[in-house]
Formats: structure tokens, C-alpha cells, sequence
């Protein structure tokens, strides 16, 4: 759709992950699914994560489990917008404020973290909802990165994502317009 994506892998063999943290130079990993494990009724969260040199020795374990691997997207902002029919609604996340979220924004305990209204540029607005068109999506949350420069990058787009959160901090109207749109149906 002309957004730009990271490069990426989704792989558990050691030999494709060595290569991408090659190829990437600084690079993350995310689960292909789940990112919450309940073991013996104890929850656990499985953040987006910065693969170091020092993780290329524990390889063999990631023979376990897919994973995402991409390469990190330096970046000023994270960027949530949530799109219902034709309406978008985006909030940046400053996520390079704090050092624990930096890498992913949910890993952060200041429930202060700013949020903030964010006008998307007309044409990535266009591009995204003619992704959600083409998937035949009425309703997605969509996670971005504004690159350092200011680039907006895709990360994934999710059919049932979270968004009270933002009308909580911003009151951007999401409640209002998904309740009207479960009202038509």
C-alpha cells in the first residue's frame, strides 16, 4: 500500500535468525501469536524484545518456538490507529520517554507514559485504509512507528485490537463510533 515495512523474518531456525541479526545489524524479536503465557495460574508478558550479540549463543532455543524477527526502526514515536470503516483515529505514544518502553511501549509501569492526538499525514491515512479495504476489514488497530526522520513504518495490523485505552487518555470519540457501528449491524 507504499508504506514502508521492516525487514523481517518469521523463522525458529538458528542459522536464519544469525543471518537476519547479520543482515539487520540491530534487530527484534515478537511472538508470532500470544505474547501472555499462564503457567500454574502466574501470568506472564512476552514484550517486543532487542536481540543482542550476546543472545546469538541461546540459539538452539529458539528451535522451539516461530518468532517474528525484524530490524529495528529507530524511532520518535510509536503510533496506534485505530480505523473503523472509514474514520481514523491515531495516537502517538511517546515511547522513546522512557528507557523501559523504548523498544516496546507496553513494557513501561509509568502509567503516565504521554499519549497524545496525532494527525496522520492524508496519504498514509488513504494507504492504511485501503490496506483494511483489501483485507476486507471494517475495524482494525494498527501499530505503527514515526521513524527518527519522521517516516511512518507498518508493523501489523490487528482485527480485534485494543483501544478504550486511548479514550480513556485522549477521548478521541472510538467508543462513540464503534458503538454507532455495532448499532448498523
Amino acid at each position: 500500500m507504499g508504506i514502508p515495512i521492516p525487514r523481517t523474518v518469521v523463522t525458529n531456525d538458528p542459522v536464519t535468525i544469525r543471518a537476519a541479526f547479520g543482515e539487520f545489524q540491530r534487530m527484534i524479536a515478537k511472538p508470532t501469536r500470544s505474547g501472555y503465557l499462564v503457567p500454574d495460574g502466574v501470568e506472564y508478558a512476552i514484550y517486543t524484545s532487542q536481540v543482542l550479540e550476546e543472545h546469538l549463543e541461546e540459539l538452539e532455543s529458539a528451535r522451539l518456538s516461530p518468532a517474528i524477527y525484524q530490524e529495528l526502526i529507530p524511532k520518535r514515536f510509536d503510533i496506534r490507529v485505530t480505523i473503523i470503516g472509514n474514520e481514523v483515529f491515531a495516537a502517538s505514544i511517546d515511547s522513546q520517554a522512557d528507557p523501559a518502553a523504548s523498544i516496546d511501549w507496553r513494557r513501561t509501569d509509568n502509567p503516565d507514559l504521554a499519549h497524545y492526538r496525532h494527525e496522520l499525514p492524508s496519504d498514509v491515512s488513504v494507504a492504511l485504509i485501503r490496506l483494511m479495504d483489501k483485507l476486507q476489514l471494517t475495524f482494525g488497530a494498527i501499530d505503527l512507528v514515526q521513524s527518527s526522520n519522521g517516516d511512518y513504518v507498518f508493523l501489523e495490523v490487528n482485527p480485534n485490537g485494543q483501544w478504550l485505552w486511548l479514550d480513556d487518555k485522549l477521548d478521541l470519540g472510538i467508543s462513540e463510533r464503534v458503538a454507532g457501528w455495532l448499532a448498523q449491524r
